[in-house]
């Protein structure tokens, strides 16, 4: 379909407590989400989306590498500005709750029409794996919060 291989189902899901977003993949979202979210939730939940996609890893891999300014610890990202949390979780629920397919081939276009892929582009050319992009990231965070 697309050129989209059809292997590795699953749900990249984003729950939402205050300005932090939590970011992951399931293949269980029900009990991930409805039972489990409570455990790990700072705050309450506030928001929580859940959204069908094949090859789920590359896609949460490629959605943590996109927030990676955002990031905060682990699989969370903090939100300063409402704005790019409204960005980020709205853009997100565009995507349509039972339609894998559709997700899937749209996940790209999405990439691209956020600058999300700008992201993605330079972690690839500067040659980092996750980690050493979100340090990067929140490297450049502090700088540019110093200069100012």
């Amino acid at each position: 379909m697309w050129g989209i291989p059809l292997a590795d189902p699953g749900w990249v899901y984003a729950v939402r407590t205050d300005t932090l977003v939590k970011v992951g993949m399931t293949i269980d979202p029900r009990r991930r989400l409805l039972r489990e979210a409570k455990t790990w939730c700072p705050h309450g939940i506030h928001e929580v989306l859940a959204k069908p996609f094949w090859n789920v890893r590359r896609a949460e891999y490629s959605i943590h590498s996109a927030l990676a300014e955002f990031w905060h610890r682990g699989e969370w990202h903090k939100f300063d500005e409402p704005y790019w949390l409204r960005f980020f979780m709205d853009g997100f629920n565009e995507f349509k709750d039972g339609d894998r397919d559709r997700n899937s081939v749209e996940f790209t276009y999405w990439l691209n029409g956020t600058n999300f892929m700008e992201s993605l582009r330079l972690q690839s050319e500067l040659k980092m794996n996750l980690a050493e992009w979100r340090h990067w990231n929140v490297g450049q965070r502090k700088s540019a919060a110093i200069a100012t």
